[in-house]
């Protein structure tokens, strides 16, 4: 399994490749490794609910290592679950269920890297469920990192959802979002979670393979249109204050 190389190589690595927005982002951070999955994973969720959910049903058969929707199967990675009786999170490193190692390949890379980088809730078996630490959030960080081709599913049940990577070969999957799409996601997501602006926008930037260059406090993304996305520093931080074309 390998992890997101924008971010996560050798320190001889990041001399070499990364903008220095990446050399800066604290990996024991939860917010700023977070930030950096959330745009990608954003668009790959929306893209994979088009071309392979298509609202249809769903049925796992985890002793298939498997997830169909329709006739269609594809294999999973099992991340872990959520129970509802007592609001809680469960690795699926723990491995409560008994899965196979195969099963459970890409929840242990992520107590891997909650062990090296000392990311605590990466490496804690039961967490809290709340709205910065939740099924999703945590599923985002966890296909986010991966460079393997995942997608997740809230799979609910009785007692809580199971969260599953899917893995996929459709190319529509990885289709790019253009200037409306980047736009929506990045002004839905900065409401809506606690983000580090600045890495968001540049990390999704750079996944989305989309130009930008700064002047002072602005970026400018070059799509086939300009877009303008101003920034103001507040307690050290950079968060957005506008976004728009010309």
């Amino acid at each position: 399994m390998r992890f997101f190389e924008h971010f996560f190589q050798t320190d001889e690595i990041k001399k070499q490749k990364l903008t220095p927005i990446f050399g800066e982002i604290d990996k024991s951070d939860w917010i700023q490794v977070f930030s950096a999955c959330l745009g990608k994973m954003m668009v790959i969720q929306n893209n994979a609910s088009d071309c392979i959910v298509k609202g249809r049903g769903w049925n796992i058969d985890f002793s298939k290592r498997a997830i169909f929707f329709g006739e269609d199967e594809y294999k999973i990675q099992f991340i872990g679950s959520e129970a509802s009786s007592d609001h809680t999170w469960i690795w699926g490193w723990n491995n409560l269920n008994g899965l196979s190692d195969e099963t459970i390949i890409l929840a242990r890379e992520m107590m891997k890297f909650g062990q090296e980088f000392h990311l605590d809730c990466f490496q804690t078996p039961v967490l809290e469920l709340d709205d910065r630490i939740n099924g999703h959030t945590l599923s985002v960080a966890a296909c986010g990192l991966s460079e393997e081709s995942y997608f997740y599913y809230r799979a609910a049940h009785s007692g809580g959802a199971a969260f599953v990577a899917v893995e996929y070969a459709e190319k529509d999957v990885l289709k790019k979002a253009g200037i409306t799409l980047f736009a929506q996601i990045t002004m839905e997501c900065v409401r809506q979670y606690p983000v580090d602006h600045k890495i968001f926008v540049e990390s999704f930037l750079q996944w989305n393979e989309t130009p930008y260059s700064w002047n002072d406090d602005i970026l400018t993304a070059r799509f086939p249109q300009k877009l303008f996305i101003s920034f103001e520093q507040k307690d050290g931080h950079y968060r957005i204050t506008s976004m728009k074309t010309k």
